[in-house]
């Protein structure tokens, strides 16, 4: 069997598909080197209310989901209200429901809400802005239920045709995993989840800059975020950025990360053209591979 990480140690930022990730780290022949940096939590001011949900009815024409745990939530907390029903006919009376992956259309479909959903071609913030552009009009209502993180480009972009845009967060990303985070990310599927946890983390800074990890994967922005936060919060943010430039294989998942990586002077190495795990491994031994046969 081809093994092409064989001797390397691969380090994995992301908390809920860390186990999944390991395992193909090994099936590779890899060792993994599990530091997630990045957990979700979902506070009480960030349930939805049984006004939302009947202002998505009554002032709402397309809604826009982001992730699947955040997707997720929004049911959730209609559940605890009692308007789990409301909530779904709501949806299912809405122009247009955009899903920005297959994740959050996977969490809607379970939920009966089918026939008016879209997806864009590309699972982005800009994937989204083209899908919607030229089709809304001045008073065009757009619920946007974030995740972690928001995107100005997005909202500017719906702004620019005149659109009204209602804002909701559904999970704030944070450096560590609240049961409350855990038992959402369960219920979505993710069963292997790995939580953050700082002095882990730091110590992973502490191998990157000895040059004892070969490789290292990002998943999200906040994954990097996290990352350089810590650095700089003892001093090593330079030292890191050095050895992800000199030494380490940079693996980045998607636009955004990789525009946040770029934000903190790291270019990376690899990018898969596809967003799943098992994309972003393969990309990464193929490029192992390439090196090694360039060096030959």
């Amino acid at each position: 069997m081809d093994r092409p990480l064989r001797g390397m140690k691969v380090a994995v930022t992301s908390s809920r598909r860390a186990s999944e990730l390991a395992h193909l780290i090994r099936a590779m022949g890899g060792e993994p080197y599990i530091a997630p940096t990045v957990g979700i939590e979902v506070s009480p001011s960030q349930l939805i209310s049984a006004e939302v949900i009947d202002y998505l009815r009554k002032k709402i024409d397309i809604a826009i989901f982001m992730t699947g745990p955040g997707t997720e939530a929004i049911f959730a907390s209609s559940r605890q209200l009692g308007l789990e029903e409301k909530l779904i006919v709501n949806l299912r009376s809405l122009d247009t429901v955009v899903a920005r992956s297959a994740k959050p259309k996977a969490v809607l479909t379970k939920y009966g809400i089918v026939d008016n959903v879209i997806l864009p071609v590309e699972a982005t913030f800009e994937g989204i802005a083209s899908l919607l552009k030229g089709k809304l009009s001045k008073g065009t209502r757009v619920a946007v239920f974030w995740h972690g993180g928001k995107s100005e480009f997005l909202v500017n972009s719906l702004t620019s045709q005149q659109a009204e845009v209602i804002q909701f967060v559904t999970y704030s990303y944070s450096r560590e995993l609240r049961s409350d985070g855990a038992s959402l990310l369960k219920t979505t599927g993710f069963h292997g989840v790995v939580p953050p946890q700082e002095k882990v983390v730091a110590q992973m800074v502490e191998d990157l800059i000895k040059e004892k990890i070969d490789a290292i994967t990002f998943t999200s922005p906040p994954a990097v975020s996290n990352l350089f936060m810590m650095a700089r919060s003892v001093s090593k943010d330079r030292s890191l950025l050095e050895s992800l430039r000199r030494k380490t294989i940079v693996v980045s998942i998607g636009p955004s990360t990789t525009r946040t990586l770029r934000e903190n002077g790291v270019e990376p190495n690899v990018e898969p053209d596809t967003y799943k795990m098992g994309k972003m491994i393969e990309s990464l031994s193929e490029f192992v591979k390439m090196r090694a046969s360039n060096d030959n």
